[in-house]
């Protein structure tokens, strides 16, 4: 038998029925060829394997129980493809995983970061508000202005966590500003230390700034000569506020760190509103002050002055009198509120109707009373009652026995004189310093034959009546008189009948 040359080629993985198929066409063919070349047997691309027709004939014998063990390894190899892809999309996917995890650990980072910023911003307000409402109670309750001054500056000093706090009072003369209070500053300078307030200063351009005014770095201030007690002390970042007075600004309130700080716009919030609630402080403190100054004055005069003072309550009841109250009507205060008062200084039934509906009515007028002490004298009165807003009632009394005694007195007198003067057979009348006439008597109608009114108008009208040989003698002793001198001169007088 001669041989034959068989080119097989294998492709990747055929089916091994498919082969054996090929081979038993390719032998048919073969045994029936006469001369000439085998026909050749070409398989899909691969490997180009060469056998003769017997080698192929034995391997035909053992292709046939191989191919369930390719098929085995076929299955395994695709298995394993299959494993080595479904690696691979694992891969990947673990990879777009692995990326999406670390995206949203930043995004959670990010949000873990914002959440501690704006519980931290809680934070500080809460700590604002508490220190507000701190600041307001010591504001309302305190009397002491230079207290509530220190605790403003301690409690602004830890609530935004600053080295220096400073609350500055203008002074007078509003060309400078004391250090009334503050926190951190070198031992003696609180209470003494001023600094200027004119423009070009610090105090100066924050007096007259509407804004709060914000130091970032007070090494590149150039708004402003920088003050020398902030360089000394190392401050480099600060903000100021202006407290406010009733007529102009009463001071400033500022806050200073030793470190760059940018200041929010709740920081600068909360100074504005310790800065408006100590200015409140201040106009209640002022307010306070003139009211205990009005008090003392008021009290020195109730105390002191020589009128009766008395005040009934909106009941009726004696509630208050002064020291001349109980000098001149000889009760105490206690002893007039355990009887009946008006019973006891007004014993006549109608008198005492008349002074209780005076007291009552306060008309804002002046009337007399004859009242009886409590050692039985009768004092004469001159009273008036005036209402006040809460139905109470305050009395005014002046002591008119004296005066209607030197009154009486001087009736008595001028009525003795008019009768001396009336009947006396002599000329004469009466002028004060500045040469006014107070009296002339009725003589000087029948001796100089003018009337009296005439004298009254014209006190120098009388010279006219002086003989014109007397008139200059006596001018100059009349001149003479009135420089201090006395004269004694005799004239005669010209009457207007001749």
């Amino acid at each position: 038998m001669w041989a034959r040359i068989v080119a097989v080629r294998l492709g990747r993985m055929r089916p091994h029925e498919h082969i054996v198929a090929s081979v038993k066409d390719f032998v048919k063919d073969s045994l029936s060829f006469r001369g000439g070349k085998p026909p050749g047997l070409t398989m899909s691309a691969g490997v180009t394997h060469v056998y003769n027709v017997v080698a192929i004939e034995d391997a035909l014998v053992a292709a046939v129980p191989c191919s369930a063990r390719l098929r085995e390894v076929e299955q395994r190899l695709e298995n394993e493809v299959s494993k080595l892809n479904a690696e691979r999309q694992l891969q990947q996917q673990v990879v777009q995983r692995i990326a999406q995890l670390e995206a949203a650990n930043e995004r959670l980072q990010k949000e873990i970061e914002e959440r501690r910023r704006i519980e931290e911003d809680l934070r500080a307000r809460n700590r604002q508000q508490a220190a507000l409402a701190q600041l307001g109670q010591t504001a309302i309750l305190g009397w002491n202005l230079a207290a509530v001054v220190d605790e403003t500056a301690a409690v602004v000093a830890e609530t935004l966590d600053t080295e220096y706090c400073a609350v500055l009072e203008r002074l007078p003369d509003r060309q400078e500003l004391i250090l009334r209070a503050g926190i951190g500053w070198k031992p003696g300078l609180v209470g003494r230390h001023t600094v200027s307030a004119v423009a070009g200063t610090a105090g100066g351009f924050i007096l007259r700034s509407d804004a709060p005014v914000v130091i970032p770095d007070m090494r590149q201030e150039t708004r402003f000569e920088r003050p020398t007690i902030l360089l000394d002390h190392g401050v480099i970042s600060g903000m100021n506020v202006i407290i406010r007075g009733r007529a102009c600004p009463w001071g400033v309130l500022g806050v200073h760190t030793t470190r760059p700080r940018s200041f929010n716009l709740d920081e600068v919030g909360f100074l504005q509103s310790v800065a408006n609630m100590l200015s409140l402080a201040v106009e209640r403190h002022e307010h306070e002050v003139a009211r205990w100054r009005e008090k003392e004055i008021l009290e020195a005069i109730f105390d002191n002055i020589p009128v009766m003072i008395s005040f009934f309550d909106a009941s009726g009841r004696l509630s208050h009198v002064n020291h001349e109250w109980e000098r001149v009507l000889g009760w105490t205060l206690e002893e007039a509120q355990r009887r009946d008062i008006l019973a006891e200084a007004y014993p006549d039934p109608e008198r005492r109707r008349e002074a209780l509906e005076f007291i009552l009515k306060a008309e804002r007028r002046w009337a007399d009373f004859r009242v009886r002490a409590r050692d039985g004298r009768i004092v004469d009165a001159s009273w008036a009652r005036f209402a006040l807003s809460d139905g109470s009632r305050i009395g005014f009394g002046l002591d008119m026995t004296v005066r209607k005694r030197a009154e009486e007195t001087l009736r008595e007198s001028e009525s003795r004189f008019r009768q001396l003067a009336e009947t006396i057979d002599e000329v004469f009348w009466l002028a004060n310093h500045g040469a006014e006439l107070l009296y002339v008597s009725p003589r000087y109608e029948r001796v100089f034959g003018r009337s009296r009114e005439s004298l009254y108008r014209d006190p120098r009208s009388w010279l006219e009546a002086v003989h014109c040989e007397d008139r200059e003698r006596v001018q100059r002793a009349v001149e003479k008189k009135g420089a201090g001198g006395e004269t004694d001169e005799t004239y005669r007088v010209l009457r207007p009948d001749g």
